[in-house]
C-alpha cells in the first residue's frame, strides 16, 4: 500500500494543483473581461462600434466552467485512489471482516484486482 500511495499520490496531487491553477486563471480572466467592459463604458468611448464585451465575458466564463469541471474530476480521482488503496488492506485479508468466514483465494484475488484496476484507472 505504501508503494502505491507513493507512486500515485504525487501524480494525482499534481493534477489537482494544475486544475486549481487553471480555475484561478480562468476566474481572473472573467474578472478582467468584466473590468475591461466597465472601464470602456465609464470612459468616453471613441467613434465606432464598441467591442463585443459580452461575448468575451461569455467565452471566459465557459473556460472557467470547464476548468472547474476538470478540478472536480481531479478531486474525484484523488478520492477514488485513496479509497481503493485503503480497500487493498481489506481485500487482502483472508477472512471476511464482517462475518469472519474464510475467503477463497479467488475471492481475495478478485478483490485485489478490482482495487488495483481502480487505482490504475484514476492514476493514468
Amino acid at each position: 500500500q505504501h508503494e502505491l500511495v507513493k507512486g500515485t499520490s504525487i501524480v494525482l496531487a499534481n493534477k489537482k494543483k494544475k486544475a486549481e491553477k487553471a480555475v484561478e486563471a480562468a476566474s481572473n480572466e472573467v474578472d478582467q473581461r468584466k473590468a475591461e467592459k466597465d472601464a470602456y463604458f465609464n470612459s468616453k468611448p471613441g467613434p465606432g462600434r464598441p467591442p463585443d464585451f459580452d461575448k468575451r465575458i461569455e467565452r471566459a466564463e465557459a473556460k472557467e466552467t470547464e476548468a472547474r469541471r476538470l478540478l472536480d474530476i481531479a478531486q474525484d480521482h484523488q478520492e477514488r485512489a485513496k479509497e481503493a488503496t485503503c480497500g487493498i488492506g481489506k481485500g487482502y485479508h483472508p477472512y471476511d471482516l464482517e462475518t469472519g468466514a474464510p475467503r477463497s483465494a479467488e475471492e481475495v484475488s478478485s478483490a485485489l484486482n478490482q482495487r488495483f484496476s481502480e487505482i490504475e484507472e484514476v492514476a493514468l
